[in-house]
């Protein structure tokens, strides 16, 4: 027992102190030393452990390539179906032997719908009978053909200019009614017979 005055041991369990005589407080644990007290003390600081470097993740670089493969896949594939939605088509515009009389002409009428785009006619055409043997070929809209018909300046989108033959691939910037001409005005006194086949493409 320790005396709660004078702060000694007695010695014995007597409730009172040998020196002073004052009441003890009971037993008073002594403080310990060394180790077991390192222990029993709270730590003021904790070592934290040295963070981890972050590992690569290797699901990325697998994923990201077929990621890319998947993207150009497919903006191909929606250009692909573009170019199939575009319907091609082709008439023929002549395709049999033509006689010209001296001094006359013939012509052929055909029509680019209103939404059509790309419109080209393109063939070939060459003529026969004997010396002399020229002849002109245009292309013109109706407005023109009218003029070209009553002796007015027109405007063509071919022509052959003299020759015996020639290879049409005329662009045509616009719907609408047009006119093919084969003309033997240059001959006065000689028919001619005209071989020609020729189509015209454009698309919807």
């Amino acid at each position: 027992m320790f005396c709660s005055q004078c702060a000694i041991d007695t010695g014995n369990d007597s409730p009172f102190c040998t020196k002073c005589g004052r009441k003890s407080i009971g037993s008073v644990s002594t403080p310990t030393t060394g180790g077991a007290a390192a222990a029993a003390a709270p730590a003021l600081y904790q070592v934290q452990p040295a963070p981890k470097e972050p590992e690569p993740n290797l699901a990325v670089w697998v994923l990201l390539p077929i990621l890319i493969v998947g993207i150009c896949f497919t903006v191909s594939s929606i250009k692909q179906l573009q170019r199939l939605s575009t319907t091609s088509r082709v008439e023929q515009i002549a395709n049999t032997p033509v006689r010209l009389r001296a001094n006359g002409y013939y012509y052929y009428v055909f029509k680019v719908p209103p939404d059509a785009r790309n419109a080209i006619v393109k063939g070939h055409f060459g003529t026969a009978g004997g010396n002399g043997n020229e002849i002109e070929a245009y292309i013109l809209s109706k407005d023109d053909f009218e003029n070209w018909w009553n002796g007015k300046q027109s405007r063509t989108f071919y022509k052959s200019g003299t020759v015996t033959q020639s290879t049409i691939n005329a662009h045509l910037p616009a719907s609408g009614v047009y006119y093919l001409v084969l003309n033997n005005q240059v001959s006065q006194v000689i028919s001619k017979v005209v071989e020609i086949d020729v189509i015209l493409t454009y698309s919807l």
